[in-house]
């Protein structure tokens, strides 16, 4: 969290929240795990929340969208895939594109809520998200059609050094 009154705050919820579902509780984990998974639950929801209230190019919201990244504790091989498609995104998008493309699927504002802070309309939004989406997928499948013409070729390479021996 940001800073200490709100992870106190996140705790007090989290409390709350355990005490509210306890029903749910199945044990199939330890009391103490089911409810630090709560508390860390209650921080995400928190994290997303500002994320949310802050404007779209904030430095708070870069440093928050990083604090949330962190909390997921992402395994290596997903941190170095969100780092490749970051690269992919600032590279290949638009800004218009790109931004709605990051507020929607990073952030998880709705189209409506892109809408109203970029003031545009809620089928803008979805146009932008739309073509951030096929744009990217066409660079994904360049990018993929020229390694596997590079194996090709190191391939064919090796063949041929085969057959003149």
């Amino acid at each position: 969290m940001h800073n200490d009154e709100d992870a106190r705050d996140a705790v007090q919820s989290a409390c709350c929240a355990a005490m509210q579902h306890y029903d749910s509780y199945r044990g199939e984990s330890s009391f103490r795990t089911w409810l630090t998974r709560i508390v860390i639950n209650q921080c995400l929801m928190r994290l997303r929340d500002r994320l949310r209230q802050a404007s779209p190019l904030d430095a708070e919201r870069v440093e928050l969208g990083r604090q949330y990244f962190a909390a997921r504790q992402m395994n290596a091989e997903e941190w170095a895939g969100y780092q490749q498609l970051s690269a992919l995104i600032r590279r290949r998008l638009p800004q218009r594109l790109r931004q709605a493309y990051v507020l929607h699927t990073v952030y998880e504002w709705s189209a409506q809520e892109i809408g109203d802070d970029l003031g545009i309309t809620e089928a803008a939004v979805k146009s932008r998200l739309h073509r951030a989406r096929k744009e990217l997928r066409s660079c994904i499948a360049r990018r993929e059609w020229a390694v596997a013409r590079r194996n090709l070729r190191t391939t064919a390479g090796v063949a041929a050094g085969r057959r003149a021996s």
